[in-house]
C-alpha cells in the first residue's frame, strides 16, 4: 500500500514567515531472490559403489513459514528435472511431488531466500 503523507511546517525567519510541504511517498521496495535445484532419482549400480542419477518431472512448491497454501507458488521441472523459482526474501517449506519414472513426494526442506542471491535445492530420491 502506498501511503501520501503532506505536513506544513512554518519557521519564522528574520520576521518573514517561510511554509514549505513536505511530501512523502514511498512504496516498499524489495528486492527477491531465488531457488533453483534439480529433481532426480538414484539407484544404485553396476559396478557396487556406483550411482546413477536420472531428471524426474515433478511439480515443486515453496510455502513461506507460517503461511498457508493460498501463499504457495509452483513451478513445473524441465525436462533436465531442473528448477527455479523467484520469491520475495524469507523462509520457505519446499516440497516436490514427482510424476516421473517414480511419482510420489520427496522430503519437505527449508530454504532461507536472501535478497539478491540464489539458493540450490536438490530433491534426490534414492532407490534400493
Amino acid at each position: 500500500m502506498i501511503t501520501k503523507v503532506t505536513r506544513l511546517v512554518c519557521v519564522p525567519v528574520v520576521g518573514v514567515l517561510v511554509v514549505s510541504a513536505l511530501v512523502s511517498c514511498a512504496a516498499p521496495t524489495s528486492t527477491p531472490g531465488s531457488v533453483t535445484g534439480v529433481v532426480q532419482v538414484c539407484s544404485g549400480s553396476v559396478p557396487p559403489g556406483t550411482v546413477t542419477c536420472w531428471p524426474s518431472a515433478a511439480s515443486v512448491t515453496a510455502v513461506p513459514a507460517g503461511g498457508s497454501d493460498h501463499h504457495a507458488v509452483s513451478v513445473e521441472t524441465a525436462i533436465d528435472g531442473s528448477f527455479s523459482l523467484t520469491l520475495p526474501s524469507g523462509t520457505y517449506t519446499l516440497t516436490a511431488l514427482a510424476s516421473g519414472p517414480v511419482p510420489g513426494r520427496y522430503e519437505p526442506q527449508d530454504g532461507d531466500v536472501t535478497a539478491g542471491e540464489t539458493t540450490q535445492v536438490e530433491f534426490t530420491f534414492d532407490m534400493p
